[in-house]
C-alpha cells in the first residue's frame, strides 16, 4: 500500500537533495574560476613588481625572494635576453616559457600555470603549481560545504515532521473512516477546516447521508409491505380453508395447491418482515439467559413432520454443559436454528440425513453450531453466495423457496456478533453451515 506522506517527504527531499547538489556543483566552479582570477592577479602582480627591481641594487634581496617563493610554492625565473639571472629552486634552469601572457606548462612532474613579462630585454616568469591551488581550493570547498552538510540532517527532520503536521487532518479524517462501522452513517466532523478537504468530508457525508436515506426506505418499503400483505394473506388462507366445507371433493387438490402457495407467500412475508426487524442498525435484542439444548430440542421438534415427510433422520449432538445458558433473545436464536434446519431439510433427498451439533470452543469462548445435510454439495461460487437475498442457485430453482432464510440467519448472527461459513460436508457429502457465537456477545453489546 502506498504512503501518500511518504510519497510526499520523498518528493520534497529529492528536490531538496538536486538543489544543493546543483548549488555546489555551481559554486565549486565558480571557486574554481573566481581562485584562478586570484592566483592569476597573483602572479602579475609579482611579475610587475620583480621587472622594476634593479637586480644590482641594494634593495633586492634574494634570500627573502626565495624563501617566499618556496613558502608559497611560486616558481621564478628572471632572464636577461637568453641569461638566466635569477631563479627559484623549484624552477628548472632553461625558459619554462617563450610566449608573454599566461600559459599552462609541465616540469619539475608537476603542472604549473605560468605567467611571462618582458620588458626591456628583460622576461620574469613567475607560475604556481596547479597541484597545490587545487588542494588548497578543495580544502575552502569543504570548508564551505561542511555548515550545509550539519544542517542538511536538520532540514530532512523539519521536512518529515512539516509533511507529518500538514497531512494531519487527512490522518484524522483516515482514522475516523477506519473507526467507523458499516452501520455508523452519521455526518463526519473534523477538528479543523481546511478548502482541500472540505469538499471531500461534504462528499462522503452527502454519500453517507444518500446510504442511510436508502437503508431507511428499504426497512420501511419491505416492513409496510410485509404488514399490509399479511392481513389479505390470512383472509385468503382463511377463505380456502372454508372453500374446502363447499366446494366437491374433485375440486379439493386445487384448493390444497393453492393453499400451500398462500403458506408459502405467508412464509416470505414473515422472513421480510423479520429481515426489516431485525437489521442490526435498528434493531435492539432483549437479553435473556436461554437453556440452548431445550430450545434446539424445541425447534427440531417443530420441524419434525417435515423431516418425516420426506423420510429424514435428523440428529443432535450436544457437548453443552447440563446447565449452559446462552445469552441471547429465545425468537430470534429459533428462527435462526429454523431457518438453518428447514434449508438442510429441503436440500438433503428424500431418506437422507441431517446433522447438528452444539459445543463451546473454549480458545474464542464461542457457542459453536454446525448443520449438516446428506446430499451433494454446490459449486463454491455457489457457497459464497448462498446468504445473500433472494439468490438461488440454478441447479436448485425447482426446490421451492425465496432466498430469505439464510440471509436472515447471516443477519441474527451479526447481531450476535457472530460468524457463520458454509463449506462441504465431510461427513455427510452436502453443505456444512458452521455458525460461531460469542458466549458473552450480549452482556457486552
Amino acid at each position: 500500500m502506498h504512503s501518500l506522506q511518504r510519497l510526499i517527504t520523498f518528493l520534497l527531499l529529492s528536490s531538496v537533495i538536486l538543489v544543493v547538489t546543483v548549488a555546489v556543483l555551481g559554486g565549486y566552479r565558480q571557486l574554481v574560476l573566481n581562485t584562478q582570477q586570484l592566483y592569476d592577479g597573483e602572479l602579475q602582480s609579482v611579475a610587475h613588481s620583480l621587472i622594476q627591481i634593479p637586480l644590482d641594487s641594494s634593495s633586492f634581496d634574494s634570500q627573502a625572494l626565495l624563501s617566499t617563493a618556496d613558502n608559497g610554492f611560486l616558481t621564478i625565473q628572471i632572464w636577461q635576453d637568453t641569461q638566466l639571472l635569477f631563479h627559484t629552486q623549484n624552477s628548472p634552469t632553461y625558459p619554462v616559457s617563450q610566449v608573454p601572457g599566461f600559459m599552462d606548462v609541465n616540469f619539475l612532474d608537476d603542472r604549473w600555470r605560468v605567467f611571462m613579462l618582458e620588458a626591456n630585454d628583460r622576461q620574469v616568469i613567475v607560475g604556481y603549481s596547479l597541484s597545490v591551488r587545487g588542494l588548497q581550493t578543495d580544502q575552502f570547498i569543504a570548508s564551505s560545504i561542511w555548515p550545509l552538510l550539519i544542517a542538511l540532517p536538520i532540514l530532512v527532520i523539519l521536512i518529515i515532521g512539516s509533511v507529518k503536521f500538514g497531512l494531519r487532518p487527512m490522518q484524522q479524517l483516515t482514522k475516523l473512516l477506519a473507526k467507523r462501522s458499516s452501520q455508523a452513517l452519521q455526518p463526519i466532523e473534523l477538528d479543523h477546516d481546511y478548502a482541500e478537504l472540505n469538499p471531500v468530508v461534504a462528499t462522503i457525508n452527502r454519500l453517507l447521508n444518500e446510504v442511510e436515506q436508502g437503508m431507511s426506505r428499504e426497512k420501511s418499503f419491505s416492513g409496510n409491505v410485509a404488514h399490509e400483505l399479511r392481513t389479505p394473506l390470512s383472509i385468503l388462507a382463511l377463505s380456502l380453508q372454508n372453500s374446502l366445507n363447499e366446494i366437491p371433493k374433485d375440486y379439493h387438490g386445487r384448493i390444497d395447491t393453492q393453499k400451500n402457495e398462500v403458506a408459502r407467500l405467508t412464509r416470505i412475508v414473515n422472513q421480510l418482515l423479520l429481515l426489516s426487524q431485525t437489521h442490526p442498525e435498528h434493531h435492539q435484542v432483549i437479553w435473556q439467559s436461554i437453556p440452548i439444548e431445550a430450545l434446539t430440542q424445541e425447534v427440531i421438534s417443530d420441524h419434525y413432520s417435515s423431516f418425516m415427510a420426506k423420510e429424514q433422520s435428523i440428529e443432535l449432538v450436544c457437548d453443552l454443559p447440563s446447565d449452559f445458558m446462552y445469552i441471547s433473545e429465545s425468537e430470534l436464536f429459533s428462527s435462526l436454528l429454523g431457518n438453518v434446519l428447514s434449508n438442510a431439510h429441503k436440500y438433503a433427498p428424500v431418506g437422507g440425513k441431517v446433522m447438528l451439533w452444539l459445543s463451546l470452543d473454549e480458545a474464542s469462548k464461542s457457542l459453536m453450531l454446525r448443520i449438516d445435510n446428506e446430499g451433494t454439495c454446490p459449486s463454491s461460487s455457489t457457497l459464497s453466495m448462498m446468504s445473500q437475498r433472494f439468490y438461488r442457485a440454478p441447479e436448485h430453482h425447482h426446490i421451492q423457496g425465496a432466498g430469505l432464510g439464510l440471509a436472515l440467519v447471516k443477519q441474527i448472527v451479526a447481531l450476535h456478533e457472530g460468524t457463520i461459513t458454509f463449506m462441504q460436508s465431510d461427513s455427510l457429502g452436502g453443505v456444512s453451515v458452521n455458525i460461531s457465537l460469542p458466549v458473552f456477545a450480549g452482556l457486552s453489546a
